[in-house]
C-alpha cells in the first residue's frame, strides 16, 4: 500500500490539528490508524505485531501531544506520522535486539553486508545487485543523518578515522577520535543487521 493512497486528513481537519483541538485531533487519528498499522505490520513482519501496535500509539501520541510541529506544506500527513515511524522502530528494536545479534553474527558477518563496494556492483550477478541496492536504499531511509554519511563512506570502503571523525564533528563534540569513530561504525553495523532481518533480507542474498 502506497503512502499516498492512505486516507488523509481534510484541510480543515489538518487546521483543527494543528491548533490543538481535541476532537478534530481525535478525528484525524482514528481516520489514518488503521492504515498505518497495516503498513507496520507488513514492513515489519519480523517484530511482534503487539510491540509494533504499540510503537505506532506511542509516535502517535507524541505527534498529537506536538500538533504545531507538522506542518502540511511540506509533506503528507501520513507520510509525516510514517517517516517519525521508522525511526523510532529501527532505533528502539535495534537496542532491544544488540544482545541477540552479537550471538547470531560474528564482527566479520556484520562487514560482509558491506563487502562489495560501489565501483564493484558489475562483479555481481543482476539479481544479487539489485537485492544489495534495494536493502542499502531502505537502510539509508531508517538512519538518521551522520549515520547515512557513515554508511556510505563505509560502502565506499573508506578506511581513514579522520573521514569518519569528520562526519561525527559535524553533528556534535567529539573528544576520543578513534573511540568514538569505531564506536559509531559498531553501532551502525548493529542497526544495518538488525535492518537486514527486520526488513527481510537474507545475508546469503546480499554477498
Amino acid at each position: 500500500m502506497q503512502e499516498s493512497n492512505f486516507p488523509q486528513p481534510t484541510p480543515e481537519q489538518l487546521a483543527g490539528f494543528q491548533e490543538g483541538d481535541p476532537l478534530v485531533i481525535n478525528e484525524v487519528v482514528e481516520l489514518v490508524l488503521p492504515s498505518i498499522l497495516r503498513w507496520a505490520w507488513i514492513q515489519y513482519q519480523r517484530l511482534p505485531p503487539d510491540d509494533v501496535r504499540d510503537i505506532v500509539h506511542q509516535v502517535l501520541a507524541e505527534i498529537c501531544y506536538h500538533a504545531a510541529r507538522y506542518d502540511p506544506r511540506r509533506s503528507l500527513f501520513t507520510t509525516y506520522v510514517i517517516g517519525l515511524l521508522k525511526r523510532r522502530l529501527a532505533d528502539l528494536y535495534a537496542t532491544q535486539q544488540e544482545r541477540d545479534e552479537k550471538e547470531e553474527y560474528g564482527p566479520d558477518a556484520h562487514e560482509k553486508l558491506l563487502s562489495l563496494p560501489y565501483n564493484e556492483t558489475e562483479a555481481l550477478d543482476e539479481d544479487t545487485r539489485l537485492v544489495r541496492e534495494e536493502f542499502f536504499h531502505s537502510v539509508e531511509e531508517h538512519l538518521e543523518p551522520a549515520e547515512r554519511e557513515i554508511f556510505q563512506l563505509m560502502r565506499k570502503g573508506v578506511k581513514s578515522s579522520r573521514a569518519f571523525a569528520a562526519v561525527l564533528v559535524r553533528y556534535g563534540p567529539v573528544s576520543d577520535e578513534a573511540n568514538e569513530v569505531k564506536n559509531a561504525k559498531a553501532r551502525l553495523m548493529r542497526k544495518v543487521t538488525f535492518l537486514a532481518k527486520t526488513l527481510g533480507y537474507a545475508p546469503e542474498d546480499l554477498r
